[in-house]
């Protein structure tokens, strides 16, 4: 793709920002720039739709060779020293498709925007990788992002951003559905979304493209009513190459449908968008993020997931949270994430999705989309329709994973299993009977690699006192013919529960002691630490029947009897989707979002990861 089709491309995505994204009270600045920054858009509240599209016809039409991202930064400081806003107040976006070429010292002007206490998020727009661009972004406390293909688009990234800021408004919009396709004369991109009771106000529908012909766009409501380029709410841009429908008044609740189809005779690069905002001011907007995080200094490596689902202030749980995870030289996987209080997951049900990730490939970029739905069964969700639910998205971060031991583009190694399985830490004891010597154990499975798969076989430890477990080099592993129920060499996927049964030798009216441990082995013979300990007491203390327990026993004796769950279930009224889609190519601009009466991000996620060139920065201000 060339530069003006990589500017094209970029002045689509940020005028669908400009115009179907921020929120009313928005001040909006654009800088562009390329050896040298230029201010081509004065400090602009957003107001209504004509300061939209004011804003969006001033985007740069032309683009240079030259990249000079420092003094960009520079500018974009000065632009707010002029409109007397404390940048620490400020988040600076820039958007590029290059590496810095000319110009002002970046090393001096880093130190100056930290100095400032600007915070600036990138996104890199092409197939290269600049980390420096990235350290930029860790450094000032903001995000990087690696926009191409098979990782994130630059509206996604822009609409990441904006969830990062402390905006209190019911109506701001959130992006349903976000899809990009090639397409071939007369081919079609056909598919659904989804509106439920919460939405509906404000609902936008844009498609882009790179044609000289628009593609033909057809959309239909619940009700069957059709929008297409013969009504008032279809409107073409030619010069943006975007369709754009608006729905007026409230969004019908229900399945819509939409079909586009390339009517040029050459192929089509098409990206189809919508948003919608809450149709009530009372009830709070549902806020979706994700880090993908990794410590590079370890072997194993140790990285991790995490996505966190809150309304207002309460955490949502009980969801079906989903990472894909794009990968160098293989295909993305697709990993489950858990609240479950197991492996990565610290605590229990409190809407924190966590999940370990060991399927390294070689050195390079890794980078992570989450997606959120409803168990149907396990959560009422009173906006859901019969058939459908809605899927919630929410970028995880893009991150730069380097190390001796992984293999690289120029080398033939192969990466070898060094991952052992997690630590158990739940080991528990459910019941025991001195009279009959019996111990009754039980623990989650802790997977092979982390929390992934199944290990190959437990060794469970015991002695005496605790001390020896401690302490031993050689740990007293137990005979496997005490184990008279359950099965230590088939280890259950992980997140199951296993229990185990042993018939100790022991003397009915001898005081004794047994302190047990555990731990898993996977199939390369990497084994997990130990578990933590737990004690019987024979004599010492009366047996023990927990009602973890009693529940195995009722279960057992009548096996269609269904028992309480022990977290109670959760009822909203909705759920909705946030995040993106969208693949946006080169930008030779700074275009600035600042809120005024906005606090500071209250969180400013620290990542590890490379960086890249920018054409385009972001400041801005609001309400």
């Amino acid at each position: 793709m060339n530069l003006h089709d990589n500017l094209i491309k970029t002045r689509q995505v940020v005028s669908t920002f400009v115009e179907d994204v921020l929120v009313d009270g928005t001040e909006l600045g654009i800088i562009s720039f390329s050896d040298s920054a230029d201010m081509i858009v004065p400090m602009t509240k957003i107001t209504d739709d004509a300061s939209r599209q004011n804003v969006a016809t001033k985007l740069p039409s032309k683009c240079e060779g030259a990249t000079d991202i420092g003094s960009a930064l520079l500018k974009s400081l000065e632009v707010l020293e002029r409109q007397s806003t404390q940048p620490s107040d400020t988040f600076i976006v820039v958007i590029t498709d290059g590496s810095d070429t000319t110009g002002s010292n970046m090393n001096n002007v880093v130190e100056t925007v930290i100095e400032a206490g600007a915070v600036v998020s990138i996104i890199a727009l092409s197939n290269g990788d600049n980390r420096g661009l990235e350290q930029l972004a860790i450094l000032t406390g903001g995000r990087y992002y690696f926009s191409s293909f098979s990782t994130i688009s630059a509206l996604e990234a822009l609409l990441d951003i904006y969830t990062l800021l402390d905006v209190e408004q019911s109506h701001s919009p959130v992006l349903i559905i976000s899809q990009r396709e090639f397409l071939e004369k007369s081919e079609s991109l056909k598919g659904s979304f989804l509106l439920d009771s919460s939405l509906g106000y404000n609902t936008r529908i844009s498609i882009t493209y790179t044609t000289d012909k628009p593609p033909d766009g057809i959309i239909v409501s619940p009700s069957g009513r059709r929008y297409c380029s013969i009504y008032p709410e279809y409107y073409n841009d030619p010069v943006l190459r975007r369709v754009k429908f608006t729905i007026p008044a409230l969004a019908e609740v229900g399945l819509w449908s939409y079909q586009v189809t390339n009517t040029d005779n050459s192929s089509d690069d098409v990206f189809f968008v919508v948003t919608s905002s809450s149709r009530y001011k009372d009830i709070p907007p549902l806020k979706f993020s994700g880090s993908i995080m990794v410590d590079n200094s370890t072997w194993p490596l140790l990285s991790f997931i995490v996505a966190e689902v809150i309304q207002g202030n309460q955490p949502l749980r009980n969801l079906k949270v989903k990472a894909l995870v794009n990968r160098p030289m293989a295909d993305p996987i697709e990993i489950e994430l858990f609240d479950n209080g197991i492996g990565a997951d610290i605590v229990k049900n409190d809407g924190i999705y966590s999940r370990y990730f060991t399927s390294f490939t070689i050195s390079g970029r890794y980078s992570a989309v989450v997606e959120m739905s409803d168990k149907r069964g396990d959560m009422i969700m009173t906006g859901s329709l019969d058939g459908h639910y809605q899927v919630a998205k929410a970028y995880a971060g893009s991150v730069h994973i380097e190390h001796v031991k992984l293999p690289s583009l120029d080398t033939s190694s192969i990466l070898v299993d060094d991952f052992p399985p997690m630590r158990i830490t739940d080991l528990r004891v459910l019941q025991t009977s001195q009279a009959e010597g019996m111990i009754v154990l039980a623990w989650t499975a802790p997977g092979d690699d982390a929390d992934h798969d199944r290990a190959s076989y437990y060794n469970i430890l015991m002695s005496h006192t605790a001390d020896t477990l401690i302490d031993a080099m050689d740990l007293p592993i137990i005979d496997s013919k005490l184990v008279i129920q359950g099965k230590l060499d088939s280890p259950q996927p992980f997140g199951m529960r296993e229990k185990i049964v042993l018939k100790m030798e022991t003397y009915k009216n001898k005081n004794e002691s047994f302190v047990f441990a555990v731990f898993a082995v996977d199939d390369s013979g990497n084994k997990g630490r130990t578990s933590n300990l737990v004690t019987v007491g024979f004599g010492y203390a009366p047996d023990v029947v927990t009602q973890e327990y009693l529940n195995d026993l009722m279960s057992d004796r009548h096996p269609d009897t269904k028992v309480a769950p022990a977290d109670q279930k959760v009822a909203i009224a909705s759920v909705v989707g946030l995040a993106a889609g969208l693949l946006v190519v080169t930008i030779i601009g700074t275009f600035i979002v600042h809120y005024a009466a906005l606090r500071r991000a209250k969180q400013k996620e620290r990542e590890f990861s490379e960086a890249k060139n920018m054409n385009t920065v972001t400041v801005g201000s609001g309400v």
